[in-house]
């Protein structure tokens, strides 16, 4: 894949075109041994040669962040669509698409970019499987159950939109309420140490 990450981003399932894609040059292939033409052989082998990196570089990819189709043979050309964004996923096959393996994906979204199609790609059932787990896991990520009433709540929140009750701060936001509270480096070193000084020299 050669779009880039971001930052704690994986990928967790790549998908391409399925094989099928090549039966368009069996058929040159067969009118090129039949009738002995060398010209016809050769237009076969590079219809072969662009249908393999047409097939290597068309891909869809699914990470933990978004859904990204990513095309083209020496220009790169990038879709992708947030998982948060994506309202439904659903995959089509006929009846040769069940024998061979292959179908059509289609991802609805509230994004900018639109929909994404994904058509002739191999086993569409398992990559509509990874866009799902990659959605639930995400949401779990973004969810917290409430201590008082197990409901489950975004994570951050202060209050409960169930019960209503305060949300207890998590060590990272009780560190920085306390280096909030505490006065300056240097004030605190003066309060400290400066009211031991005036004791000790008044017992000297």
């Amino acid at each position: 894949m050669r779009t880039a990450l971001y930052e704690g981003e994986k990928v967790l399932y790549v998908a391409k075109k399925h094989w099928i894609v090549y039966g368009v040059v069996i058929p040159l292939f067969v009118a090129a041994w039949f009738i002995k033409s060398f010209e016809l052989a050769g237009l076969s082998v590079l219809v072969l040669a662009y249908l393999y990196f047409e097939r290597k570089f068309n891909i869809w990819a699914v990470t933990n962040r978004r859904f990204i189709d990513e095309w083209g043979i020496i220009s790169l050309n990038s879709k992708d669509i947030p998982l948060d964004k994506v309202n439904n996923v659903l995959y089509k096959q006929d009846i040769w698409g069940r024998i061979f393996g292959y179908g059509l994906v289609e991802l609805q979204s509230a994004a900018e970019r639109g929909d994404v199609k994904a058509k002739l790609v191999t086993r569409p059932k398992e990559l509509v499987y990874w866009i799902q787990k990659a959605q639930r896991e995400l949401t779990e990520a973004q969810y917290v159950e409430c201590p008082y009433c197990k409901e489950k709540i975004r994570s951050g929140a202060i209050l409960c939109r169930f019960c209503g009750k305060e949300q207890p701060a998590s060590p990272s936001e009780q560190t920085i309420a306390a280096a909030r509270r505490d006065p300056e480096p240097g004030k605190t070193e003066d309060k400290k140490v400066f009211p031991e000084r005036e004791i000790i020299n008044v017992r000297w």
